[in-house]
C-alpha cells in the first residue's frame, strides 16, 4: 500500500509542487505585504520550472493510472504539463510591470494563476469523468476572478460577470452530458466508457449517449470558445486587464483541448460516425466566422479573441480526423498556438507601459520606426499565425489538414486553406499598420534588456520550431503511439 502511495505521488508530482506554490505565494502575501510582490513572484516561477522539470523526467515514461482509476500520467499529459507550465511562467514574467503599473494586486494574481494551473494540469491527467469535471472548475473559477481583478474598471467587472454567467451555462452542460453518459455506458472511467461503447449494451442506450455527447461537446466547446459557444471570448478579451487576456487566451487552450482529446479519442464503435459529424460543424463553423469576423476588428485583443476562435477550429480538424496522426496534430498545433498566442498578446502587454494602453490596432502605428527589433519579433508572431513559411505555424496548418487528406476527408481541407488565406489577410493588416503608417508618438521604445532577451527568445523560437521542428512533431505523435 505505501509503496502504491509513494508511486502516486512520484507521478503526481507536478501538481503537488504547483499547490505548494500558490500556498507559500498566499502565505507570503499575507505575512509580508511589502515584499509580497516579488515574493509571490519568485515563489511561482521556482514552482512552474521545478513543475516543467518533473513532467519532462516522466515523459518517457509508460502509461500510469493512478489513484485508483482517476488520473493518467502518459506522455500527452506530461507535455501538455510542461507547456502549461511554461507558458504560464511566460505570461507572469509579462505582465509583471503592468501589474504594477496598474495597481493590480500582484498577490492575488500570482495566487489565482497559480490555482488556475493545478485545475489545468488536474485536467490534462484525468481519467474519469468526475476528475475531469473538478479539473475544469479548479481552472475556470480563478479565471473569472483575474478577469475582474482590477476593481475600478467597470469594463472588467462586466466582462467576468458575462465569464462566469456563460462558464457556469456551460459546466452545467457538461455536466449534465456527464450523467447522460454515465446512465448510458454505467462508467465514469475513460478506459470503461471506451469499452461499452464497442459493446453490445450501446445498441440499447445509444440514443442516450449521444444525447450525452452533444451536451459534452457544447460544454467542451465553450472552454476552447468554439462556434456557436465563442460570444464570450471577443468581450472577455476586450474587457479584461491585458495581463488577465494574455493568460486566458494561452494556457486554458492547452487544457481545454486536452480535454477533448481525452474524450474524442476514445474507441467510438459505430458511433464514430455521430461524433465525427459533431467535429465537422464546430470545426468549419469556428475557422470560417472565427477568420471573417477577425476582419472587420478594430480592437487588438478583440482581433486576437476572433484569431483563437479560428485556431481552436483547426486545431480540431486533427480530431476530425479521429486517427493517431490527427490527434498527435492537433496537440502539435496548440502546443504551438500557445507559443505564439502568448508571444503575440504579450507584446501589447510589453508595451502598454507608463499609464499607455495597447488597445486598438492603429495604436501600434509606425512601431517600425519606433523599435524596429520589436516590430520584426511581432512579424514573426503574425506571420507564424497566419501560417506563412518558414515559421512553425505553416507546419501546424500542414499536419493538420495533413490528417484529414489521409482519412478522405480532402474536401474539407481545402476549405481549411481557403478560410487561412482570409486569416491572413487581418494578419497582414496589422503588419502594414507597424511598418507602412506614421508613428502618432515619435519616442523610441525601450524595453529592459532582461525582458528584451527573453521577448526575442520567444520570437526567434518560432522560426527555430519552424526550421527544425522534427523533436517537437516526434513527441507528439509518441503520445498516441
Amino acid at each position: 500500500m505505501n509503496t502504491e502511495l509513494l508511486a502516486n505521488i512520484q507521478f503526481a508530482l507536478p501538481e503537488m509542487i504547483i499547490l505548494l506554490g500558490a500556498v507559500l505565494a498566499l502565505l507570503g502575501d499575507v505575512f509580508f505585504p511589502r515584499r509580497g510582490a516579488m515574493l509571490g513572484f519568485s515563489i511561482a516561477m521556482i514552482a512552474l520550472f521545478a513543475s516543467i522539470a518533473e513532467s519532462v523526467c516522466f515523459m518517457s515514461a509508460p502509461k500510469t493510472i493512478l489513484f485508483s482509476g482517476a488520473f493518467i500520467s502518459d506522455p500527452m499529459s506530461c507535455m501538455m504539463r510542461a507547456f502549461i507550465a511554461l507558458t504560464v511562467a511566460i505570461c507572469l514574467f509579462y505582465s509583471s510591470d503592468y501589474i504594477e503599473d496598474r495597481g493590480i494586486s500582484a498577490g492575488d494574481n500570482v495566487v489565482l494563476a497559480l490555482l488556475s494551473t493545478l485545475g489545468m494540469m488536474i485536467l490534462v491527467s484525468a481519467h474519469t469523468l468526475l476528475t475531469l469535471y473538478l479539473g475544469l472548475e479548479l481552472m475556470s473559477l480563478p479565471l473569472y476572478v483575474l478577469t475582474a481583478i482590477r476593481r475600478t474598471e467597470t469594463e472588467g467587472a462586466e466582462a467576468a460577470l458575462k465569464y462566469f454567467v456563460m462558464g457556469a451555462l456551460a459546466s452545467g452542460m457538461l455536466l449534465y452530458g456527464m450523467s447522460l453518459i454515465f446512465g448510458a455506458t454505467g462508467a465514469l472511467s475513460f478506459d470503461a466508457i471506451s469499452e461499452a461503447l464497442t459493446g453490445p449494451a450501446m445498441t440499447t442506450h445509444k440514443g442516450l449517449f449521444i444525447f450525452g455527447l452533444v451536451f459534452m461537446a457544447s460544454g467542451i466547446s465553450f472552454k476552447l470558445a468554439l462556434v456557436p459557444f465563442h460570444s464570450w471570448a471577443p468581450d472577455v478579451y476586450e474587457g479584461a486587464p491585458t495581463s488577465s487576456t494574455l493568460f486566458i487566451s494561452v494556457a486554458p487552450k492547452i487544457a481545454a483541448l486536452g480535454m477533448a482529446i481525452r474524450f474524442f479519442s476514445l474507441s467510438w464503435g459505430e458511433l464514430a460516425a455521430s461524433s465525427q459529424q459533431i467535429l465537422l460543424v464546430l470545426a468549419l463553423l469556428s475557422t470560417g466566422l472565427g477568420n471573417v469576423l477577425a476582419i472587420i476588428q478594430t480592437n487588438i485583443k478583440r482581433l486576437f479573441a476572433y484569431s483563437a476562435i479560428s485556431h481552436a477550429g483547426y486545431a480540431f480538424f486533427g480530431l476530425l480526423a479521429m486517427t493517431p496522426e490527427g490527434y498527435s496534430a492537433a496537440l502539435y498545433y496548440i502546443l504551438v498556438y500557445a507559443l505564439m498566442s502568448s508571444a503575440g498578446l504579450g507584446l501589447i502587454v510589453l508595451l502598454s507601459r507608463d499609464g499607455a494602453e495597447i488597445t486598438l490596432i492603429k495604436d501600434l502605428k509606425g512601431l517600425n520606426s519606433r523599435n524596429p527589433w520589436l516590430a520584426f519579433m511581432m512579424l514573426l508572431v503574425l506571420f507564424s499565425m497566419a501560417g506563412v513559411p518558414p515559421l512553425v505555424g505553416f507546419l501546424t496548418k500542414f499536419l493538420v489538414l495533413k490528417a484529414l487528406v489521409d482519412v478522405g476527408l480532402t474536401w474539407v481541407a481545402v476549405l481549411g486553406l481557403l478560410f487561412a488565406v482570409v486569416g491572413a489577410f487581418y494578419y497582414l493588416r496589422v503588419v502594414k499598420v507597424m511598418y507602412f503608417d506614421e508613428a502618432d508618438e515619435k519616442t523610441k521604445l525601450a524595453l529592459p534588456m532582461s525582458t528584451m532577451l527573453i521577448y526575442s527568445a520567444h520570437g526567434l523560437a518560432l522560426l527555430y520550431l519552424g526550421l527544425f521542428p522534427s523533436a517537437l512533431i516526434a513527441l507528439c505523435l509518441k503520445a498516441f503511439a
